[in-house]
């Protein structure tokens, strides 16, 4: 299915682990990044902003923290994150299905659907965003759920972590390259600049032969 990446500045890494659980309805914990370069100023001027998007001030126990407590030091310390509540508007979407790794990635349903029509979907901060995460939840869960299962689950408020019986393997790639079913050979554009950093790697070794 069509996926959206990071931009170039937030590329989605390429690597591989293992998708153990999926989360229903949940938080989006905003990293630091997008606080501190994006979103401070208007959390931070806008006292309506935080009610509007449905976003709340928390400690890392979940205990409500005011806006005052908000500045960069904070952030930095670790002693104040914002997070956005479950629901329709979450920029997570209904459903993030997770395989924990050291880059904080992962894959997840969006709101902002109409950006699934775009040629070049290269617009996210690093996390993969699923055009039909319900049909990936179906194929996940099929063995344990109904596919009216999932949908009450999607409808409902419910926050609801899922663990899968087995661990499903990802494998995170970048092709520019590849060859059809038809056995056309297939070329895209290289937004993050990985051919031109192998084929400048490659020069030494060209040079000999």
């Amino acid at each position: 299915m069509p996926v959206i990446v990071g931009k170039p500045m937030s590329q989605t890494p390429i690597f591989s682990d293992n998708l153990e659980y999926l989360v229903f309805n949940p938080f989006w914990n905003v990293p630091r990044s997008i606080v501190k370069d994006d979103s401070l100023p208007n959390f931070q001027e806008d006292a309506t902003y935080l009610e509007e998007k449905k976003f709340e001030l928390v400690d890392w126990d979940g205990q409500p923290m005011e806006v005052a407590q908000l500045t960069v030091e904070n952030i930095d310390a670790g002693t104040i994150r914002i997070r956005q509540k479950p629901g329709p508007d979450n920029a997570l979407g209904l459903v993030k299905f997770m395989f924990p790794n050291d880059h904080a990635i992962y894959l997840h349903d969006t709101p902002a659907g109409h950006l699934f029509d775009a040629s070049e979907r290269d617009f996210s901060h690093g996390c993969i965003r699923v055009e039909r995460p319900k049909d990936l939840a179906e194929f996940l869960l099929h063995k344990e759920w109904s596919p009216e299962d999932i949908v009450d689950m999607l409808q409902s408020a419910e926050r609801r972590v899922i663990k899968l019986p087995q661990a499903i393997p990802v494998y995170i790639l970048y092709l520019t390259t590849w060859v059809a079913e038809d056995g056309t050979l297939q070329f895209r554009e290289d937004p993050y600049g990985h051919d031109n950093q192998l084929w400048t790697a490659l020069q030494p070794v060209l040079s000999r032969t």
